[in-house]
Parts: C-alpha cells; sequence; structure tokens
C-alpha cells in the first residue's frame, strides 16, 4: 500500500498558469498485488481538490488500474 499527499504551489503566474500560491492537492492511494512471478496488479485512487478563485472548488477523482509485467 502507498499513500500520498502533494501540495502544487504556483511561485508566479504565466500565460498557462494564472493563480499564485496555493493552487491544488493531490491525495493517492495505490494497492500493488502480485499475480504471479511475473506479473503485478496495481489499483488505485486520487483525488485532486482545485483551489478556484471567485468561484467554487473543484474535485476530480480518478480510478486506475495497472497491469506491470516483468
Amino acid at each position: 500500500i502507498s499513500l500520498s499527499e502533494e501540495a502544487f504551489i504556483n511561485l508566479n503566474t504565466t500565460s498557462f498558469q494564472s493563480k499564485e500560491g496555493l493552487e491544488r492537492f493531490r491525495t493517492s492511494a495505490l494497492l500493488s498485488v502480485p499475480l504471479s512471478k511475473a506479473i503485478k496488479l496495481e489499483t488505485g485512487y486520487i483525488n485532486q481538490h482545485r483551489f478556484v478563485s471567485n468561484a467554487p472548488d473543484l474535485d476530480e477523482h480518478i480510478a486506475s488500474a495497472v497491469l506491470n509485467f516483468s
């Protein structure tokens, strides 16, 4: 099991990044399960909370599944 929390802080503004300061938090959880000696399944969930100026904040939810072969 892997858990992580990331904060995205913009130090300035550009044409593609109009908000300075704290922009978003990204929280993720990943579970890795061996299916055989050579195959591993990784499933996960990511929640991204974006702080929006002059509007309601946004929450984005992502589910993922990955097969790794070695």
